[in-house]
């Protein structure tokens, strides 16, 4: 009967086994929650990131279309400086032609007073030549 004592006292009775398993039982259900915590960390952070991502998708974007509109604006204000430009050179072409009309008619003008002024000398000479001829 020793034996049986013996073995009785060694072996876990049933209660101690029954709060073993429930333990155990605890323990798997607490890692299980722990996994599931854990991939849920994962999946938030993987949906952190990507909101992250598309934000600064939305903020390149953003600035995409202000630049748009910058050159937009650029461009249109380049035209209408190209259109003034335009518009100074045809004015001092034109002012140009008329100013080399206005040298070329003096220049014929000077020409002629020119030629005037040589026959006039000319002329002076001699009647000079006549009345000095004429005093001898």
């Amino acid at each position: 009967m020793k034996d049986n004592v013996s073995s009785s006292e060694s072996a876990p009775n049933f209660a101690e086994l029954f709060k073993t398993n429930e333990l155990k039982a605890q323990i798997q259900e607490k890692d299980t929650v722990i996994l599931k915590l854990k991939e849920k960390i994962k999946s938030l952070r993987a949906d952190d990131k990507e909101r992250k991502e598309e934000s600064k998708v939305e903020d390149i974007e953003t600035q995409h279309l202000e630049l748009v509109h910058r050159v937009t604006k650029l461009s249109a204000k380049n035209n209408h400086m190209k259109q003034i430009y335009k518009q100074l050179f045809d004015s001092i072409k034109s002012s140009r032609v008329q100013s080399k009309e206005q040298c070329d008619d003096l220049i014929n003008q000077v020409n002629l007073k020119s030629v005037e002024v040589t026959n006039l000398n000319a002329s002076l000479q001699e009647k000079v030549l006549v009345i000095t001829t004429l005093k001898e």
